[in-house]
């Protein structure tokens, strides 16, 4: 069935809980469609939520209902995004959390080469130090 956007968007505008409920599964598959685009599988059902529960939070300061489409999609792009992100800080602090003792460097030459820079320095006159 298909749904006059117009006539769906008025009843959103009047406070119709029931055309929140029709705007979601209107639009699922391509708001679903261009996080897919941009995050791949994962994240995607969370990011369209998120999207269609900031929707839901701002309806009321949105004036013109034509543009709750457009800020739905740019809910989705910036979810998106955020979640591409957040997985690439992920990525980046796996090696450092997979560090094991095996594969620490040993902390030995370093301690002993300081040392004798310490020790070198304490020689010196005050005014070479």
């Amino acid at each position: 069935m298909a749904v006059d956007e117009t006539q769906l968007l008025a009843r959103l505008l009047a406070g119709e809980q029931k055309a929140f409920k029709e705007l979601v599964t209107t639009y699922q598959s391509a708001m679903r469609a261009v996080a897919y685009a941009i995050v791949g599988q994962r994240h995607v059902e969370e990011v369209v939520q998120d999207a269609y529960v900031a929707l839901y939070a701002r309806w009321s300061k949105i004036r013109d209902p034509q543009a709750a489409v457009g800020y739905l999609r740019q809910a989705v792009v910036n979810g998106s995004r955020s979640a591409l992100r957040r997985r690439g800080t992920a990525q980046r602090a796996e090696p450092l959390l997979r560090v094991t003792d095996d594969s620490a460097p040993d902390p030995a030459p370093a301690v002993s080469a300081r040392r004798d820079v310490l020790t070198a320095l304490a020689g010196l006159p005050e005014r070479q130090r």
